[in-house]
């Protein structure tokens, strides 16, 4: 039996690294938090963790109960058989999209976008899925402050993943607010307190380019990075 999502392997042994149900899925083992679950929708953005990797696809951990495959032929480099651990490795963490969910609940995985990319720097937050709506806001308002405020970028996944980068600084603010959005999302008043959160303590200019108006949550680096270059991740 192997670790899949919410385990980890000690030895020979798996153990629960979160409160939940114990399930087995194949060869995986999975323990499903209580906190509510990812259900994978064909074309929902992403971000999955690389599990484990073989000739040509590679396993990943989209934070559900099930595990996605990313075949070589899904992604923005030109991969020989045998050579997939050079462009993405157990660890890394990817932005991407859900290509297909089938009746088996065989799930693919894709780097196809044009948004797509490897990360590379800044953290990589998890909240429950269910918040990520409250998270992005209506039209995309509320990460859009978020970023306005802490001069970072983020991409919030629909399975509960949140990418952050930009400064030191930046990143902290952010995370906390990331937090709060996740602990209080059910109660009233919460934009009107993020707002005075972020006011109270950004000390970060706030750029011409984070003033345009946003009406989505598609925020990607430059496109100077649109094919990720195949380094081992820094993100968490």
């Amino acid at each position: 039996m192997k670790a899949g999502q919410g385990v980890f392997k000690d030895g020979d042994k798996i153990y629960a690294s979160q409160i939940g149900i114990a399930s087995a899925r194949g060869e995986y083992a999975n323990v499903v938090s209580f906190k509510g679950t990812y259900e994978p929708r064909a074309g929902d953005f992403i971000i999955a963790k690389v599990m484990e990797y073989g000739p040509s696809n590679w396993v990943m951990d989209i934070n559900s109960p099930y595990v996605g495959l990313l075949s070589a032929d899904s992604v923005p480099w030109r991969v020989e058989i045998g050579e997939t651990g050079r462009f993405l490795g157990v660890g890394n963490m990817i932005v991407s999209t859900i290509a297909y969910v089938d009746g088996c609940k065989k799930i693919g995985v894709s780097m196809r976008d044009r948004d797509a990319r490897k990360i590379t720097s800044g953290i990589v937050i998890r909240i429950s899925p269910s918040k990520i709506p409250r998270l992005i806001g209506k039209a995309g308002s509320m990460v859009a402050m978020i970023k306005r405020y802490t001069n970072t970028r983020v991409f919030a996944g629909q399975n509960g993943r949140i990418w952050v980068d930009g400064t030191p600084e930046g990143i902290a603010i952010a995370s906390n607010v990331i937090e709060m959005i996740d602990r209080e999302a059910h109660t009233h008043g919460l934009t009107d307190r993020v707002e005075a959160y972020l006011k109270q303590n950004s000390r970060i200019p706030i750029t011409t380019e984070n003033r345009e108006p946003e009406s989505a949550n598609r925020d990607v680096p430059n496109s100077e990075s649109r094919i990720p270059n195949p380094e081992i991740s820094k993100g968490a």
